[in-house]
């Protein structure tokens, strides 16, 4: 078979994948550009984009604790999805300047695309070329297992980077922003949901 190439979209699971990437299977970083002809056989892991965001939003509060942004915008209560969407979705609230200047791309590519949002807040979708094989994250465990069982790929899989949040209830305004915002992820991650494993790994 030939190789794999997996094609590390942010905040859906890729860190786990990466770990078990060998001579079958060859990381692709966040910076790929999926467009490129020679990147055959790629695998994705697509996720509710939604959920998505929220581990986003949780992931910048923990990971990034000690930057003054984050900090200053924790000293402000803004430290949940919900008030993210609501002062993102709202340009005349006075911490919107702020909250940009976390959320807002100063240095990520994806190919030579500079995109306006950094990696994490981006719609999946920009990393979604048409792949041959596509993971839900939603049961990511077993369907990695089978996807290496399938193709007699030995790999020990360990589940890394998981951003711990609690379950998080978005109000309607912010889910109804979030929809539009990531209009073409669900549709993407709809279609790939209503699909059988067999026909996403195929």
């Amino acid at each position: 078979m030939e190789k794999i190439n997996f094609i590390h979209i942010p905040k859906n699971g890729g860190t786990s994948i990466k770990e078990i990437c060998n001579q079958n299977i060859v990381y692709n970083g966040h910076g790929t550009d999926v467009y490129n002809q020679n990147l055959i056989n790629q695998l994705v892991i697509i996720r509710n984009p939604i959920d998505r965001f929220i581990s986003s939003v949780y992931y910048a509060i923990q990971e990034w604790s000690d930057e003054p942004l984050i900090k200053y915008l924790v000293s402000k209560n803004i430290d949940t999805p919900e008030m993210w969407v609501k002062i993102w979705s709202d340009p005349t609230h006075p911490e919107h300047d702020n909250l940009m200047s976390e959320m807002i791309n100063s240095s990520h590519y994806i190919g030579k695309k500079f995109n306006k949002y950094k990696w994490t807040y981006s719609p999946q979708s920009l990393w979604i070329n048409n792949p041959k094989f596509v993971i839900i994250m939603d049961n990511f465990n077993d369907e990695l297992k089978y996807f290496l069982q399938k193709y007699n790929l030995e790999a020990n899989i360990n589940q890394k980077n998981s951003t711990i949040h609690q379950n998080e209830e978005l109000s309607p305004k912010s889910l109804n922003f979030l929809r539009n915002f990531y209009k073409d992820d669900i549709i993407l991650y709809q279609k790939y949901k209503n699909m059988s494993i067999d026909e996403r790994i195929n």
